[in-house]
């Protein structure tokens, strides 16, 4: 059996050994809070079961078989009504462990500065068609296809309508704080200048470096909403940033150009700019469902 088992993995019990737990059922999926070992050695797993005292169980390897599921094989094996119900009890004990704003900030807003990122991202993409860039055709052409591919992942999590509404009442915001988002184009463009003097396709490649400073923001508030599910939940799986998301950050890096030295994300005012944001944020209050 290979241990490569961890906190928040699925796995299912395939045997036996003992005539003791009977609680513990084979073939049932569960979920793993914690690993171990045993003094003697054996694999030790702590999981999640909301029957037994303090919602959880411990087995070992000496007594118990089992292999690690992934989603995909759940859903292959047709095990997707059980897994969708342990998805939905993780999802209730969240929603009872935080406050609605506590709740939007971990779920709805994460999506709406994803939203933002592209924004930006297609503001350079668009300026360099006007400029005639023809070393980002090609790559124009990739990210808009990237960005087809990631409406269709995101939809199989959330309706089209509910996406829709989250890509409607981002550009709201955006709008609504127009005035903030001007000052943060223009601190970057100071801070570009200062850096590297008067470059060809200025405003393209600043718009580019935004979107990627909006993607490292939303990488910091995935570990603020962490830490904050840590310490209400336990131990927990950290959020990554998704796998288009990271193609778009390297989208965006080609679109900023070669630079003698890395751009200065870390500017004084360019993270004055993400703090209002983060402000505007939080004040802003949010429709996550025509219901």
């Amino acid at each position: 059996m290979k241990n490569d088992i961890k906190a928040g993995d699925y796995v299912r019990i395939t045997s036996r050994k003992t005539k003791q737990q009977q609680y513990v059922k084979l073939e049932r999926v569960y979920i793993v809070l914690e690993v171990g070992k045993t003094k003697s050695g054996a694999n030790v797993l702590v999981l999640a079961n909301k029957q037994m005292k303090g919602g959880k169980m411990r087995i070992n390897s000496e007594r118990f078989g089992w292999e690690r599921i992934t989603v995909e094989q759940l859903k292959a094996q047709k095990h997707e009504a059980q897994f969708r119900q342990e998805v939905k009890s993780d999802v209730e004990r969240i929603l009872n462990a935080f406050t609605m704003q506590e709740h939007v900030q971990i779920t709805f807003v994460p999506l709406v500065l994803n939203e933002v990122a592209w924004h930006f991202a297609f503001r350079a993409i668009k300026l360099g068609a006007i400029d005639r860039v023809q070393d980002l055709k090609k790559l124009s052409r990739v990210l808009r296809q990237l960005r087809e591919h990631y409406e269709r992942l995101i939809c199989k999590d959330l309706l089209p309508s509910d996406f829709e509404r989250i890509h409607k009442q981002t550009m709201e915001f955006m709008q609504e704080n127009a005035y903030h988002f001007q000052i943060m184009y223009y601190t970057a463009s100071n801070v570009f200048s200062k850096q590297y003097g008067k470059q060809p396709f200025e405003e393209m490649r600043v718009n580019a470096l935004l979107s990627m400073l909006v993607m490292q923001y939303t990488d910091e508030h995935n570990k603020r909403c962490d830490m904050m599910l840590e310490q209400r939940l336990g131990k927990i799986q950290a959020v990554k940033r998704m796998p288009d998301m990271d193609s778009l950050y390297s989208g965006m890096d080609a679109f900023s150009g070669e630079l003698p030295v890395p751009f200065n994300f870390a500017d004084t005012n360019l993270q004055m700019c993400l703090g209002v944001l983060r402000n505007n944020l939080l004040k802003c209050e949010w429709v996550i469902s025509d219901k």
